[in-house]
């Protein structure tokens, strides 16, 4: 090591014992640096913040489009169990005509009801026959269809078998309703079934032509006429008539009975003619 060497070595030795411990700073300190002269608006990030700022602005329109129909209105929403449940406008069946009759032979009275899910007012309604069968503990239904009006007429044993017959006057067009068409009902294993089968007296077009029609029951059988000539209301006399007696078998079809003379007053009596 030459005299320059040495020199330089005892001069940093000497520099270097002059440092302490509390002189030395682990945090170095920063200069502040000079202010950006250029404006915020011209950073690239300025243009980031820009962009996507745009992007809400225009996905926001998007989107409630989105949740409209074409037509432009909101989809409606749809009430919870909308299946089960049921709507203010769906009928409720209701009863319209009822008695007691034993249907079943049991020799207990079961309920007959006239039944009808539709508004009393309606032109032409649905209406059908329910009875609760005490013996079974269930209920047999007879559809009959659509009328103006259907209401209970007789209960009796029509077809001499075991249980009794329901008589029930479809369409009556007045308070009378033994001059309506009647419809028998009788039960036959477990069902209610009809049991008149005579084109005369189902058809319909009797007294359409202002001639009059009427049934009634008597000692266990079903009979019916037929006026020969149109009768006006509140005339009192005397008018022929064409009879049919229907016995008492599984099936009712008429027998001729002969013709004879009636009165309204008395439309079920009926009178010889010739006297």
């Amino acid at each position: 090591m030459n005299d320059v060497e040495q020199r330089l070595r005892s001069a940093l030795n000497a520099r270097a014992e002059l440092v302490q411990p509390e002189d030395l700073n682990l945090d170095p300190v920063l200069e502040p640096s000079e202010p950006d002269p250029t404006p915020w608006w011209r950073h690239p990030s300025a243009y980031l913040f820009v962009a996507a700022v745009l992007v809400i602005l225009i996905a926001l329109p998007l989107l409630a489009l989105a949740a409209t129909n074409p037509d432009g209105g909101k989809e409606p929403l749809q009430p919870a169990n909308s299946s089960d449940s049921e709507t203010m406008t769906d009928p409720v069946p209701a009863p319209f005509d009822q008695a007691g009759a034993e249907v079943d032979g049991d020799g207990i009275p079961d309920r007959v009801r006239v039944m009808s899910a539709e508004a009393p007012d309606a032109v032409l309604a649905d209406y059908w026959i329910t009875v609760d069968l005490t013996e079974s503990g269930k209920t047999a239904t007879y559809d009959l269809g659509r009328a103006t009006a259907v209401k209970l007429g007789a209960t009796s044993n029509l077809d001499g078998r075991r249980g009794e017959e329901i008589v029930v006057a479809v369409d009556p067009e007045t308070v009378d309703l033994h001059r309506a068409a009647p419809v028998v009902i009788s039960l036959r294993d477990g069902e209610l079934v009809s049991i008149l089968a005579d084109p005369r007296v189902t058809s319909g077009t009797r007294g359409a032509d202002g001639t009059r029609t009427h049934w009634w029951v008597h000692d266990g059988q079903l009979w019916w006429w037929h006026s020969q000539e149109p009768v006006s209301d509140g005339d009192d006399s005397a008018y022929a008539v064409d009879v049919l007696r229907f016995p008492r078998e599984a099936t009712l079809r008429g027998v001729d009975h002969g013709t004879w003379c009636v009165t309204s007053l008395a439309a079920t009596r009926l009178l010889d003619c010739g006297a």
